[in-house]
């Protein structure tokens, strides 16, 4: 009997020592993500970039969604920071903890960007003859004959001239 209960409590020592090494060797299996983008009215974004950063280098991801404002993805169980784009809208981020085998859904609001045009100068105004025509003295704030009116960059917009 005693030596029954030696070898009961060696099995169990045994399998107490493994099955941390056994949990760790375990795959971690993806999960379905689903991303939904929403404007402050409730209506879907569609095209929004959506970012996905995660802990380790190859979980970066980078992708639109489609015309119903939703991106299914799949990610490995991790930590990630779900940065979200689209013009007219403020930039946006949170943070999702993906857990393995369970679906996991985030709806994200992207508040309205606050865009400004500015302007780029690309010429200088024709020069001015004065009566006896000589030219005229250049004014402090000349007005130029050619402006391109530009988005400003870094408010997520983007640099397209219109």
């Amino acid at each position: 009997m005693l030596r029954r209960s030696i070898v009961v409590v060696s099995v169990l020592v045994a399998f107490a020592t493994m099955l941390p090494v056994i949990c760790a060797q375990q795959k971690q299996i993806p999960a379905p993500v689903s991303i939904t983008v929403i404007d402050p009215t409730g209506a879907v974004v569609a095209a929004a970039c959506v970012t996905f950063a995660g802990s380790s280098q190859d979980a970066h991801v980078s992708k639109e969604t489609d015309a119903h404002g939703t991106l299914p993805v799949t990610l490995p169980p991790g930590g990630y920071d779900i940065t979200v784009t689209s013009p007219g809208f403020a930039k946006t981020t949170k943070h999702l903890e993906v857990a393995s085998n369970s679906p996991n859904s985030l709806q994200i609001r992207l508040p309205v960007g606050t865009c400004s045009p500015c302007v780029e100068v690309n010429s200088v105004a024709p020069l001015q003859l004065d009566a006896n025509m000589e030219p005229s003295k250049p004014r402090a704030d000349p007005t130029p004959s050619k402006a391109d009116a530009k988005k400003c960059e870094g408010c997520g917009c983007g640099s397209q001239s219109n």
